[in-house]
């Protein structure tokens, strides 16, 4: 690891060269309008249906001041529960069943600035990634304490707008979930890019690139602002979260939609952020738009722990799709 604040390029300096590769790959991918969409699995090995999502389920928490504008959630290996804000590298640690702040740390000397978009913990390694897709890797830090970092330039932010990050330990990589995206080639798609922790390159092609027409057969309209991806640690499902459209969509590991829902936009004004706990409890993080911040614990009703981690052991469970709800 690297003196506080120093930038680090030269173990990933090639991962700036790969990513014209990837921009051609997928401007031929949808440039082409790419292979026809395969059918919908309506709900097969979804998970989505487990958690009940109504107004008046579970349990929420305001965070304080520094975390008004919460960006990203994250569990560690051992089953505890950290933040981050938008503006500053600073890690917040939370009690999972209070909401209650433990500790925080700051990622570099006086904590970094940046537009941070997502919190991904693999193992003992913790990553940051800002809207441009540059990661920033980093060790847990004690209270108060200011820890090293390296940044991963990735050149993502020329063609997508990233605003969400995941570890998927079946693949050993890292998930980024674009927002927004630029050119018409890009149009018209779900993109999720895969960044591997091996070889610490970007895959050649997206991970996923779905068609937005494909909501419709979930009961949304075809737009989609991602502002939070998280993997199931049981069915190994891709949940993304959408705060424009207050929406939470469950991809199946092939990338088909399995499920949505719309979430209440009075109890998420803004959701900018997802994780799953120990026991499979659905949390997201609300940004203050009006006032505090907000965490909302939802709980599942699948088996409790047993059924977590190894995520090799999940197994897949038939759910009818769920309709779109009105609130």
């Amino acid at each position: 690891m690297t003196p506080t604040g120093r930038e680090t390029r030269t173990p990933i300096a090639h991962v700036e060269h790969e990513l014209p590769a990837l921009l051609v790959l997928l401007g031929v991918l949808i440039g082409a309008g790419g292979a026809p969409s395969p059918a919908l699995a309506q709900g097969a090995g979804a998970s989505l249906a487990e958690y009940a999502l109504d107004p008046g389920s579970g349990e929420r928490w305001e965070l304080p001041g520094r975390l008004r504008e919460v960006s990203g959630l994250a569990l560690s290996s051992d089953g505890r529960l950290f933040a981050h804000g938008d503006e500053r590298a600073r890690i917040f640690e939370r009690d999972p069943m209070s909401g209650k702040v433990l500790k925080e740390f700051h990622v570099g000397r006086q904590g970094i600035r940046g537009d941070f978009e997502g919190l991904a913990i693999a193992g003992d390694r913790f990553f940051l990634v800002d809207s441009d897709g540059n990661l920033i890797e980093f060790r847990e830090g004690g209270t108060d304490e200011r820890v090293d970092f390296t940044r991963i330039r990735s050149g993502v932010g020329r063609r997508c707008e990233v605003e969400g990050l995941a570890f998927d330990e079946r693949t050993e990589s890292l998930l980024l979930v674009c927002k927004t995206v630029a050119g018409r080639q890009f149009e018209d798609r779900l993109i999720v890019l895969a960044f591997s922790l091996e070889s610490l390159q970007f895959e050649e092609a997206p991970r996923y690139a779905v068609p937005l027409r494909d909501l419709d057969a979930v009961g949304l309209e075809e737009d989609l602002n991602p502002s939070g991806i998280e993997v199931h640690p049981v069915t190994g499902t891709i949940y993304v979260l959408a705060a424009r459209q207050h929406a939470l969509v469950e991809l199946s590991r092939d990338g088909r939609i399995l499920a949505a829902t719309v979430l209440s936009s009075r109890r998420h004004p803004q959701a900018e952020g997802l994780t799953f706990g120990a026991d499979l409890s659905l949390y997201v993080a609300d940004e203050g738009v009006d006032g505090d911040a907000r965490l909302t614990r939802y709980r599942t009703g699948r088996p409790g722990p047993e059924s977590v981690a190894p995520v090799k052991r999940g197994g897949l469970t038939e759910r009818g799709r769920l309709k779109r709800s009105r609130r």
